[in-house]
């Protein structure tokens, strides 16, 4: 489904009246109900929780920090740091009450129901920092601007944005490779989480027009291939991506950059471990804003 300027995109309102019609486009993550399947680089990895702590290590632990989205790992870092006002900004409950009791650690937090293009307009200059992880692809690419400058709005002028995203900065895999790869692997665990990673956000299947992820799309692109070995793995792949899920990923990260640099000045960037799916595709941005842009 492509997105038209518009149907998404109300240039003629101030941007405190944007009205984003996210029921025709959020994915349903209420339908996510086997996280514990899920591994890293879909999920933060242990070299990234190490870069977090160290940064975390130098905050007031009284001084209020967001987390976009329900990111257990976070979470849990935060709670086991001692920080006692983090805010989960999640408008799923159904996802953040499934997700929430799997917690190591004891969360001090405050659930914020809402659209992200809304509810950080509630805060400003109010976090000291603000941790995202591959949380930029749930927003259409004509809202990434409004989205990136409510995030800095929010965050004090001292305070940083930790944002794990996925940078389309080098080729697409080819399917072809991908099917010769995968024809000889065990469908297990391992295998189904490096599948859902290269198949469905690195591979030849994001070269759309609309620079999206569609996972009912794809996934019959993928039956359509008559493999059944491919089939089996796509199948298995529901556990860690559902059908009928949207991701707006793929478009060139050199013109990303322009909107994310509009608000933010990159301090440090670290690129995934060379073991990972995502080695040159995923970035770990730490930024501080720009002043002045986001009033």
């Amino acid at each position: 489904m492509s997105i038209s300027n518009k149907a998404m995109c109300r240039n003629d309102l101030p941007a405190d009246s944007f009205v984003f019609d996210r029921r025709r486009y959020e994915n349903s993550w209420s339908k996510f109900t086997t996280w514990q399947s899920v591994t890293p680089p879909s999920r933060p990895s242990t070299m990234q929780l190490k870069i977090c702590r160290q940064l975390l290590s130098e905050v007031d632990k009284t001084s209020p920090v967001a987390v976009l989205g329900s990111t257990l790992e976070y979470r849990d870092l935060l709670g086991e740091m001692g920080f006692i006002r983090v805010f989960v900004f999640e408008k799923n409950r159904d996802f953040y009450d499934y997700i929430t009791p799997f917690a190591k650690s004891k969360l001090r937090e405050t659930h914020v129901t809402g659209d992200w293009l809304n509810t950080f307009q509630e805060y400003r200059n109010y976090f000291s920092v603000v941790l995202s992880d591959l949380t930029s692809g749930n927003i259409p690419y004509d809202y990434r601007d409004l989205f990136y400058k409510n995030i800095a709005g929010a965050i004090s002028s001292n305070g940083i944005f930790i944002d794990r995203i996925l940078t389309k900065s080098i080729s697409f895999l080819p399917l072809e490779n991908l099917v010769e790869k995968y024809r000889h692997l065990e469908v297990n665990n391992r295998n189904v989480n490096s599948f859902n990673c290269e198949f469905l956000f690195c591979s030849e299947l994001l070269n759309n027009k609309q620079h999206i992820v569609d996972t009912s799309s794809f996934y019959k692109k993928l039956r359509a291939l008559d493999i059944s070995h491919i089939s089996e793995f796509a199948e298995a792949c529901h556990e860690i991506t559902p059908p009928e899920c949207k991701w707006w990923y793929s478009m060139d990260w050199n013109i990303e950059r322009q909107t994310y640099e509009r608000y933010w000045k990159p301090k440090e960037i670290f690129d995934e471990l060379d073991t990972s799916e995502y080695f040159n595709r995923a970035k770990l941005l730490i930024s501080t804003k720009r002043q002045k842009t986001y009033d």
